[in-house]
């Protein structure tokens, strides 16, 4: 096809992703935000012809699409409460379900308080990027073990002009000796027997150590708790996302180390799975 209009190359694409029995609205999303358009933008260049060289960037970023690669890392960000994020492939996309989680922190902790709050495994940085642009007056720090994970949350956190303290680290390390009125994390929580059900462009492309864990995914729930339970002074909440079949076993963990010193309870996201826990003193 020499080069088509915006409309042509728009139905080319669709059709190539139908035929892959992907999401056809992927075909619209990448053309938007490849040229930082808009759909009004898109509709008053219809009938224009692509330049050569957005063709052929088009052309790669669909076939790269219909590899199994993800729209977002394909133009090189994602979206979380309203924020454009850098993501690669060290870190994971951001899901809808943690911006939930979000949310629900939001609800529950008190806004006016000034709040020491950590991410453990920060990844992008979604999560605390979220919780500082909603309550600037918090202090909020972000840790994760990757270095190239945290080099990209760094990024964000500039682009942002969030004030985060980033800290490298396995878990609670970075902060075992440091002050926390609350922890939050969303870990890798997949089990290694789950692979066989899950996303193809998941599993190629995502990086594992963000998403897998031992012990049917919950070996890193079990060792935040321990090390937490060993802090000088207890966060006054602790909030995890975990996996719609994980609730009973991390709230069984929660409560055997804890006994009754917290008030533990869950919630369901929007399609109804239970994928958030709360502690609360």
């Amino acid at each position: 096809m020499t080069n088509p209009t915006y409309y042509e190359a728009l139905k080319w694409a669709s059709l190539c992703i139908e035929e892959h029995k992907l999401e056809t609205e992927s075909a619209q999303w990448l053309l938007l935000e490849r040229l930082n358009w808009s759909t009004t933008d898109l509709l008053m260049h219809y009938q224009t012809k692509m330049p050569e060289a957005e063709w052929q960037q088009y052309q790669i970023d669909v076939k790269s699409f219909c590899d199994g690669m993800p729209a977002q890392y394909i133009i090189g960000h994602a979206y979380f409460f309203g924020m454009q994020l850098k993501v690669t492939n060290a870190t994971l996309i951001p899901r809808p379900e943690t911006e939930e989680l979000v949310e629900w922190m939001l609800e529950s902790l008190p806004q006016n308080e000034n709040l020491r709050i950590v991410d453990i495994g920060t990844g992008t940085g979604a999560i605390a990027l979220a919780l500082k642009q909603e309550r600037p007056n918090w202090q909020v720090f972000a840790s994760d073990i990757s270095e190239e994970a945290l080099s990209v949350a760094k990024e964000n956190a500039v682009k942002q002009q969030a004030d985060i303290t980033f800290l490298v680290g396995d878990l609670t390390e970075p902060i075992k000796k440091m002050k926390m009125d609350v922890v939050v994390s969303n870990p890798p929580y997949i089990a290694e027997n789950e692979q066989d059900v899950m996303d193809k462009s998941v599993i190629e492309y995502e990086p594992h150590q963000a998403l897998f864990a031992t012990e049917n995914g919950l070996s890193l729930y079990r060792r935040m708790i321990q090390e937490i339970a060993q802090f000088k002074q207890l966060p006054r909440a602790i909030f995890f996302e975990i996996g719609y079949q994980q609730e009973t076993a991390v709230m069984e963990m929660l409560m055997d180390t804890f006994k009754s010193t917290y008030l533990i309870e869950g919630k369901k996201d929007s399609f109804g799975n239970q994928r958030m826990i709360q502690a609360k003193l």
